[in-house]
């Protein structure tokens, strides 16, 4: 029946040969198989006497050939069979239920037929494997009892992935980010270590003062030097040698240079005003402090600048006796003072083309031209003339030192925006004569450096093509004093007045808004004397 061929396979129908039992004729059928008269069987009579003439077991389930095949060949099934078949699955549930459901797996060698048309080499299926697996499940009509003892299929379960690391994999934020070997620093050069002395950032006076460590607890600004042995003879030859604080030593580089971003905050406090006087000295006193001595000049910044840096005595006192010391630190003001003019010597390079017109059509001139123009511009100096017109190039002997060129590099060297030295320091912008303090003039060191600066790149153009000299200290000196002299000629032959008057036109024209007209003279002022010049 349909309940028969659903039901699970006990241990006995294994054993049992799978023959089809015979099954004795109808009761319409009046002759048996060996010609004599058959007996009236019912059909339950007929099933009982089929099973007891081949030796079976009643209790037993016969496996069929087909699955739509059963007991009868007609197919009609009576109503004393499917009582038959329940009461045989009630007495062997016990047996079921301790079998496990291994014993109803498929087994290796329960393969489906087209399985053997795979290669020798071509593995099974998963689900053919050693492993248990609930198929063909036996069912009874008591509904709970069944599915009690039925497990999941092992194909409606969802796979379980297993990623290694997962975890790490979904929390990790470089993931993605290729690792690469850190490239090996390069050794830092010498212009390096200058470019980044001069970028270094500078401290106010107004800067609240940061505290000291406790090394200078102990001293105090007292008459004997704020805490220093004296040098005198009756000094305690049992007292122990003096040591400076700790936070004052200098901190060097692997090269031996004592860079400023490693020292102390108050090292580098009082170092930054000393470039700073540095900057103002370059600027209203002298360009060149070699003149009378560098060494002396650097020495005396670092110790002012120590003394206005608003910093602790005990590193003013180190500043003042420790010569060791301030020979670590010299190099910062040094390196600054000679920034301070390669970049007017930068700025003179740039505005010789332009300021000279030797490129009227946006290509130089001949070579031949130029070396001609720049050997007249020598004589006399007259580069420091401004011409006559745009269409007469002869020096108006009347206006020293308003050339364009000379007034366009005073402008960008000192005057080009708030943060320059010459607006920084208007306070240093004085006059010669106490009689008129308003009308200011423009310092004598601007305009010499200006001068000095012109000369110099001057003569790269000597040959009519640049050939760029080093400005070196020694020629920049001598250039220097050259044009100090020259000025002071000037200066005394025109008198307080005329001076006056032509150093106060100088700054205003080089703090006037619009550039420098260079054809402002006029051709009556070709010929001055100083008798005749306005006061």
């Amino acid at each position: 029946g349909a309940v028969g061929n659903n039901a699970k396979r006990s241990k006995a129908a294994k054993t049992a040969p799978a023959v089809k039992p015979p099954v004795p004729r109808h009761r319409d059928d009046g002759y048996s198989t060996d010609g004599d008269i058959a007996p009236d069987y019912t059909a339950g009579e007929r099933y009982n006497a089929a099973v007891a003439l081949m030796g079976l077991d009643p209790s037993s389930d016969p496996e069929p050939e087909d699955g739509n095949e059963d007991g009868n060949e007609d197919g009609n099934e009576p109503e004393d069979d499917e009582d038959d078949e329940h009461s045989q699955f009630e007495d062997n549930e016990d047996d079921v239920e301790e079998e496990g459901e291994d014993e109803y797996d498929v087994r290796p060698e329960e393969v489906p037929a087209w399985t053997t048309d795979l290669r020798d080499d071509t593995p099974l299926p998963d689900f053919f494997a050693d492993g248990p697996r609930s198929s063909a499940r036996k069912t009874s009509k008591t509904p709970a009892r069944g599915v009690s003892r039925l497990s999941p299929d092992a194909s409606d379960e969802e796979p379980i992935i297993q990623v290694k690391n997962l975890a790490e994999a979904l929390f990790d934020d470089d993931l993605d980010v290729v690792k690469i070997k850190k490239a090996k620093p390069c050794k830092t050069t010498a212009a390096q270590l200058l470019k980044k002395a001069k970028e270094e950032p500078t401290f106010s006076d107004s800067d609240a003062e940061p505290e000291v460590s406790g090394d200078t607890a102990g001293f105090d600004d007292s008459d004997n030097g704020g805490g220093l042995p004296d040098d005198s003879d009756d000094s305690d030859d049992g007292d122990a040698p003096f040591v400076w604080p700790v936070w004052t030593h200098p901190n060097f580089n692997a090269v031996g240079v004592a860079n400023l971003v490693p020292q102390h905050p108050l090292v580098r406090r009082a170092i930054n005003r000393a470039i700073t006087l540095v900057e103002h000295d370059f600027a209203f006193i002298t360009a060149y402090p070699e003149i009378t001595g560098k060494s002396q000049y650097m020495n005396a910044n670092l110790v002012e600048g120590a003394r206005t840096a608003q910093v602790p005595p005990i590193l003013v006192k180190r500043f003042e006796v420790d010569e060791d010391y301030r020979h670590a630190f010299i190099i910062h003001p040094s390196n600054r003072l000679s920034h301070a003019r390669k970049d007017i010597k930068d700025i003179v390079a740039s505005q010789i083309v332009p300021q000279l017109k030797l490129s009227p059509r946006g290509a130089l001139l001949p070579a031949p031209q130029i070396q001609k123009i720049t050997q007249d511009l020598f004589v006399n100096r007259a580069y420091v003339y401004p011409p006559m017109s745009d269409t007469d190039p002869r020096p108006c002997m009347s206006r020293p030192f308003q050339s364009p060129l000379l007034l366009e590099v005073l402008r960008l060297a000192y005057f080009k925006d708030p943060s320059s030295v010459g607006n920084l320091y208007v306070k240093e912008l004085k006059s010669s004569l106490p009689d008129k303090p308003l009308e200011l003039e423009i310092p004598r060191a601007m305009l010499l450096m200006a001068i000095t600066a012109v000369h110099s790149v001057m003569g790269w153009w000597l040959t009519g093509r640049p050939i760029p000299v080093p400005f070196h200290v020694d020629t920049g000196v001598a250039f220097y004093l050259a044009a100090e002299e020259f000025l002071d000629d000037v200066l005394q032959r025109a008198g307080p007045l005329r001076g006056h008057r032509m150093l106060a036109n100088i700054l205003d024209l080089v703090r006037s808004i619009t550039s420098v007209d260079a054809g402002v003279a006029t051709e009556a002022a070709g010929v001055v004397d100083y008798d005749n010049m306005p006061e």
